[in-house]
């Protein structure tokens, strides 16, 4: 779980003696070696560039900005700013390699950290062809690449030729340590898809001397390329890998949902991992900030899917890969609790919708109640301790301007109050993130009232919704038509074949007429209304009836048959010669 950042441009020239004390660094919470957790990850849906060729310079912008590069106050954003000078550098239609687009911009203007950052060593390892990368060593070698400090862009191709992609490596199955045998699985992320979350992990499997992935698929390893620091940052000469690690005492009875903590150091930030040896299937919140000579990570860690409890001690490790030897400092380290007492009470509520009685209302259809509601420990909304949303579907039967809702303690609570309830309407089925969204409310009620005596609300929307129109029947599948194709001697017709064909209306159908040896296309007969060119062997016909068509062929040179031309081959070789006889003794008048 690793990020990287160049957190201040201007580079602080104070070297300060250090001692640091590291601890033994704890195991991870899982079995994944991950060099960044969460790493970037840009998209190209993101970006309106769903579709296009633009998978190299997401890569390339990923390496960049884990390498310390670019501008805002995530990795992420970083990643996405870089991209963006690529694409208006680039464009979006034609590929490329991420090695490419790495060097053009380390050289480009865009680059305000060129002789900071030490980050500028671009290696390609592989071809440039479509087979695969022999080496059976190569998860190893990659792993080993990302656990000295490097970025890795990968490049997978689809065994039938037929497509070519980058992506990001961030990881990999095995251990914090070098590694000594191929890891089974790798983990990347993927500019075209988010299957499974920003991150995806892939099987390697043998593949000849090189390896595949089970990306969809199931692609090669083509190449891959990295991005290293001009020095190897374990040797603590011009970069430095330095650890700093923290321990927490969770001295309160309550279990912790959350642990917080600052960590920084006084000169440029290119890369770091920060991790806790807690479990958490989520990754951290980090932000990064530069105040005055220091740089600093703000950290959330959520742990309400596993909250740490009473008399627990949770370590903190950071690592960071800096320009110049110096330490790591932490600050504002502490857990963060549920407060007791506003926990969220158990409630119920329903919402019912009468079957229509106007039966005329025009063009009426199925939809959306969309509902939220504040729950406080207080009445008078001081203390908030929940927020609801909801969504109830009717159905086309159904009255859409009347709705009922009901909302009751499910057990005597006397400390909870509800208030601010609103609704709204919708057409279209609203995801969770949509739903917490959604602010488009037709009726509100911002009365504060105690949960337990029940709220019952009336919608009366009489005459507020537009009503779409419904979707007709599908239409019907178009008309068929019959083509049949014959042809005469000396030829035939190789597409679509000869014979009786069938098409729906308006299709285009593709004609070939192919001449046998020592014979000629001359036209197409028939029903040729629709024949884009009846003198072309090669043409079209669109199908708006049924129709037969003849393909006509005839001898080349006048002559009917290879056969007839055989017979009269003595008689053209005689003329030849008598022609050639009198040429030459008429020569000396031309000469």
């Amino acid at each position: 779980m690793e990020k990287q950042r160049t957190l201040s441009r201007s580079l602080a020239l104070l070297l300060v003696g250090v001692v640091l004390a590291i601890l033994a660094l704890p195991a991870l919470a899982s079995a994944d070696w991950r060099k960044m957790d969460p790493p970037p990850d840009v998209d190209k849906s993101a970006h309106g560039h769903t579709g296009t060729m633009t998978c190299w310079q997401a890569t390339a912008a990923n390496m960049l900005a884990g390498a310390g590069y670019g501008d805002g106050t995530t990795v992420q954003q970083r990643a996405d700013d870089i991209y963006n000078e690529l694409v208006a550098h680039y464009g979006t239609a034609n590929g490329g390699w991420p090695d490419t687009a790495l060097s053009w911009w380390l050289g480009s203007t865009h680059n305000t950290w060129a002789g900071s950052n030490p980050y500028t060593v671009v290696t390609f390892y592989g071809n440039r062809q479509k087979t695969v990368y022999s080496n059976t060593a190569l998860p190893k070698d990659i792993g080993n690449e990302l656990r000295r400090c490097e970025m890795v862009g990968l490049s997978i191709g689809d065994p039938a030729c037929t497509w070519w992609h980058e992506i990001t490596i961030w990881g990999d199955s095995g251990g914090n340590g070098t590694l000594t045998t191929n890891p089974a699985q790798v983990i990347v992320t993927d500019s075209d898809s988010d299957t499974g979350g920003d991150v995806q992990t892939y099987t390697y499997s043998a593949y000849g001397n090189g390896w595949k992935i089970s990306y969809p698929g199931t692609p090669y390893i083509t190449d891959y390329t990295t991005l290293c620091p001009t020095d190897e940052p374990s040797d603590n000469v011009l970069t430095q890998k330095v650890v700093g690690s923290y321990r927490i005492h969770q001295d309160n009875e309550t279990p912790a949902t959350d642990l917080h903590y600052r960590v920084g150091t006084d000169v440029d930030i290119l890369t770091y991992r920060t991790t806790i040896d807690w479990a958490t299937d989520k990754p951290p919140t980090i932000v990064e900030s530069v105040e005055g000579n220091m740089r600093w990570l703000t950290v959330d860690w959520d742990l309400s899917n596993n909250p740490v409890p009473y008399c627990t001690w949770v370590t903190i490790t950071t690592e960071f890969v800096l320009p110049y030897w110096n330490a790591i400092w932490y600050e504002d380290v502490y857990f963060t609790y549920p407060d007791s007492g506003s926990l969220l009470p158990p409630f119920w509520w329903e919402l019912h919708t009468p079957e229509l009685t106007d039966t005329n209302l025009p063009d009426i259809c199925g939809g959306y109640v969309v509902g939220s509601f504040d729950l406080f420990a207080d009445e008078g909304g001081e203390n908030l301790i929940g927020q609801y949303r909801l969504l109830h579907e009717y159905d086309y039967f159904q009255d859409p301007e009347l709705h009922y809702f009901v909302l009751m303690a499910a057990a005597e609570e006397p400390g909870a109050f509800v208030g601010n309830l609103r609704f709204g309407h919708s057409y279209g089925f609203l995801d969770a993130d949509f739903l917490r969204e959604f602010q488009d409310w037709m009726t509100y009620y911002p009365q504060i009232v105690p949960l337990a005596q029940g709220i019952e609300v009336k919608l009366d929307w009489d005459g507020l919704l537009p009503y779409p129109t419904p979707p007709g029947p599908p239409p019907p599948p178009p008309p068929t038509y019959d083509l049949t194709v014959d042809s005469t001697t000396g030829g035939s017709v190789t597409e679509p074949g000869e014979g009786t064909f069938t098409y729906d209306e308006g299709t285009v159908v593709n004609l070939v007429a192919t001449p046998d040896a020592d014979y000629r296309f001359v036209n197409w007969t028939g029903d040729v209304g629709t024949i884009a060119d009846v003198e072309d062997a090669t043409t079209t016909i669109t199908m708006n009836g049924d129709y037969e068509i003849t393909a006509n062929f005839e001898g080349i040179c006048g002559f009917a048959t290879a056969a007839d031309l055989g017979a009269l081959g003595l008689v053209s070789v005689g003329l030849l010669a008598v022609w050639t006889m009198r040429r030459r003794r008429r020569g000396p008048e031309y000469s």
